[in-house]
């Protein structure tokens, strides 16, 4: 699953994780807040119960009811309701009116919440009569509250259900154009000129489409030029190489007569002839060197796909036969493994790398290594311990023409092309290849194993 996919989940699971949260919070709190206020009802009630009961004590033992009932009177409009019972007689009620709801059991102090309301019975024990003083707080406007904020909560759950919805659906409209534009990029990334790009017709990605889209028609005709000039560029040095060669032939066939006839005669004549058979036998060289580097750019260009599969294995050990004879010792650790591609130029890219230490490292000893690795590539290291490659120059060394000693490879009849083969050989068979220079240099090539 890409960053992008997860972080578009998460963020839909997180907001509604938070609205959730907030509403079980909310009605949690509420139901502390319910809990708390009938508490302290209650235990307000029972305080006033005592401070009435002290009133009423007197006015009780005079049997005053009179005084009692005006007493009551005193409550009639407030919430607290306050009235007398003697023997399942009421003496005095302050809303007479109003049903009390009380149980029977009037013999016991006791406080309780019944049809919304809060009471308290207090038996009054006067001079051998019984009496209950009962209290009551009605509490409907507490309940007002609370019905009131469990409707906000319902709201609430809507309100935001809605919303997770609403921006569910919006960020994904806006995931589904962001993906749709992001394969457009790609495609055209990897090659597809063909394809456009999705521009949405609206939303905040429109402008930013609308440039990209832009921007890729200009790049497009850029492309396309430069493959054009890069395509006649190919020919063109195909064509010159080819012309060249011709004569080369002939020039050496004709060195090589002249110098039987004449060597023995004319040591000048012969010297001379000697230099003229080297510098064309070099410049040989790198007409060839060239013709393979544009063969093999034109294939990369026409993403040629002719490959077919051989063993890696077999064609190191071939490439090694056929570097000339030499007192170098090679140390080898082959595995079997098979890939897509070109056998001929990948054996090739492996004379190049072994004649490049051949030549100028110095060695005494050359290591190739053949590894399957976990990633499912090949892994071939070509190393010397010969007197390796300055840092400075390890960025360029695969350069066209590129030399570290300029001096050194003309005499050697080095073109500076071998490592640009060798790198561009690798592309096309879409590997990596690096170079490291500790104790000698270190040829590095990653090929994609055959699946």
């Amino acid at each position: 699953m890409k960053r992008r996919d997860r972080l578009f989940i998460l963020s839909i699971i997180l907001f509604a994780f938070i609205i959730t949260g907030l509403t079980i919070l909310t009605k949690s709190q509420l139901k502390r807040f319910n809990e708390a206020y009938y508490y302290e009802e209650k235990q307000e009630i029972v305080l006033l119960a005592k401070q009435v009961s002290w009133v009423l004590k007197p006015l009780l033992q005079n049997k005053s009811y009179k005084e009692l009932r005006e007493f009551c009177t005193l409550f009639e409009k407030s919430d607290t309701r306050i009235f007398v019972i003697k023997d399942g007689k009421v003496l005095a009620d302050s809303a007479p009116d109003k049903p009390r709801n009380i149980p029977e059991e009037l013999n016991e102090d006791k406080t309780f919440i019944l049809s919304q309301t809060v009471y308290h019975l207090t038996p009054l024990d006067i001079k051998g009569d019984n009496y209950v003083l009962g209290i009551a707080t009605a509490t409907s406007y507490i309940n007002r509250i609370v019905t009131k904020s469990k409707k906000y909560i319902v709201i609430t759950i809507i309100t935001g259900s809605v919303i997770v919805l609403l921006f569910s659906l919006g960020t994904l409209s806006l995931y589904r154009a962001f993906n749709r534009l992001q394969n457009s990029a790609v495609q055209i990334a990897e090659g597809n000129l063909d394809t456009d790009i999705f521009v949405p017709k609206n939303g905040i990605l429109q402008e930013l489409a609308a440039a990209i889209d832009k921007m890729s028609k200009q790049l497009k005709i850029q492309i396309i030029e430069m493959r054009k000039l890069e395509n006649f560029r190919s020919e063109f040095i195909a064509s010159v190489s080819h012309e060249l060669k011709t004569p080369l032939t002939g020039i050496l066939s004709s060195v090589e007569i002249l110098e039987e006839e004449t060597y023995s005669e004319n040591p000048t004549v012969a010297k001379c002839l000697s230099i003229l058979n080297k510098q064309s036998q070099r410049l040989n060289s790198l007409v060839q060197d060239i013709l393979s580097l544009s063969e093999i750019e034109r294939r990369k260009i026409s993403e040629s796909k002719d490959f077919k599969r051989f063993n890696l294995a077999n064609v190191i050990r071939n490439s090694i036969s056929m570097c000339p004879a030499t007192d170098i010792m090679f140390n080898l650790y082959l595995e079997d493994a098979e890939i897509l591609g070109d056998s001929s130029l990948i054996e090739q890219a492996v004379i190049n790398l072994i004649m490049n230490a051949i030549k100028y490292s110095k060695t005494e000893v050359i290591d190739i290594t053949l590894t399957r690795t976990k990633d499912k590539t090949a892994k071939i290291v070509v190393k010397d311990y010969g007197i390796g490659i300055p840092q400075e120059h390890l960025a360029r060394i695969f350069e066209h023409f590129y030399r570290v000693d300029k001096a050194r490879s003309r005499d050697m009849g080095g073109t500076g092309l071998g490592l640009a083969i060798v790198k561009n050989v690798v592309n096309l068979h879409n590997g990596e290849i690096s170079i490291k220079s500790e104790n000698g240099a270190e040829f590095t090539i990653i090929l994609p194993l055959l699946t």
